[in-house]
């Protein structure tokens, strides 16, 4: 998969618009997106549709299935 071969780019989701595809795994995918409501970027943890169901059954979870971390502001100045 690509980037641009993502139909969730560009969409909005719970809150939150999809910017770009960070990286995918067999459990979930990573999106860089942003909070509508607080105005920031989040990296957006989706779980694969099948993997959702069976993990909110053996973990007692209900519902969603979105994560949302927000970014670190990274420094300019170089560390040595």
């Amino acid at each position: 998969m690509q980037v641009t071969d993502d139909p969730r780019v560009g969409t909005e989701l719970a809150g939150y618009r999809i910017e770009s595809l960070l990286g995918w795994g067999g459990m979930s995918v990573v999106y860089l997106a942003e909070d509508l409501r607080l105005k920031r970027r989040v990296a957006l943890k989706l779980l694969a549709t099948g993997r959702a169901r069976s993990e909110a059954r053996t973990s007692g979870l209900r519902g969603g299935t979105v994560s949302a971390i927000p970014g670190r502001r990274r420094s300019t100045s170089a560390r040595r």
